[in-house]
């Protein structure tokens, strides 16, 4: 998996188990997880392994980059609106 930002080794994985949450949870091809991940964090820097993103889990993040929806911890996976995805 290649990111377009700054990561630590830490970061490397964490960004790929985000990748195979959304691939497990909404059956999404690894380029598009991969693709959404880069895209929602393309202005970030992860080097410092202490970053405040590692305080929510994989799951969470996965979640937060594939919903459009403001509050997608209150409804149903089913009601989740994906957001707008462009292939890189």
């Amino acid at each position: 998996m290649i990111w377009t930002f700054p990561v630590s080794a830490k970061a490397r994985s964490f960004c790929e188990d985000i990748a195979e949450e959304m691939q497990n949870h909404f059956g999404i091809s690894e380029k598009e997880a991969v693709d959404r991940i880069n895209s929602f964090w393309s202005r970030n820097d992860l080097t410092d392994d202490l970053d405040i993103v590692y305080h929510e889990s994989t799951e969470f993040w996965a979640y937060e980059m594939y919903s459009d929806n403001q509050s997608w911890w209150t409804i149903s996976k089913e009601e989740i609106i994906p957001r707008k995805y462009k292939a890189t």
